[in-house]
């Protein structure tokens, strides 16, 4: 008898696990339909006026003509990237930074030499010489 009550009340609660679910499923359709019913509409109100007519097909043609058109001036202005005046200062900016590190570098090697001369009694010359430096080393102007 007790097996026979035990089986009755789980079938009991898988019933009621059952009529949750159910009643889950078909809130979340009752939501997709009217999901589905509001993005129709929406498709409806987009395509209003979007019928095909002589005037729209000339004019997404002529769309059609003005965007290869931008792509052909795009690519022709890419051409002359080089010669744009946002770019030439920046390459100038950039020169200049380059320059006055090859200088201070420059003047880090004079010091250097003007120090071992000093301390070492190391003439310029054996010092380029050691260390693989030209003889014509100077500032860049």
């Amino acid at each position: 008898m007790k097996t026979f009550t035990k089986e009755k009340t789980l079938r009991s609660m898988l019933n009621i696990d059952t009529q949750i679910k159910l009643e889950e499923l078909e809130k979340e359709l009752d939501q997709q339909k009217q999901r589905n019913e509001d993005l129709q509409k929406k498709i409806e109100k987009a395509t209003e006026g979007r019928e095909e007519t002589d005037e729209r097909k000339e004019l997404l043609e002529e769309l059609g003509k003005l965007e290869a058109q931008l792509t052909a001036d795009s690519a022709e202005l890419e051409k002359f990237r080089e010669c744009d005046p946002v770019m030439l200062r920046q390459k100038q900016a950039d020169t200049n930074t380059a320059k006055e590190a090859a200088n201070r570098w420059t003047e880090n090697i004079f010091n250097l030499q003007s120090w071992v001369s000093n301390k070492f009694g190391v003439s310029t010359a054996d010092f380029n010489k050691n260390f693989g430096i030209p003889e014509d080393l100077d500032t860049v102007d």
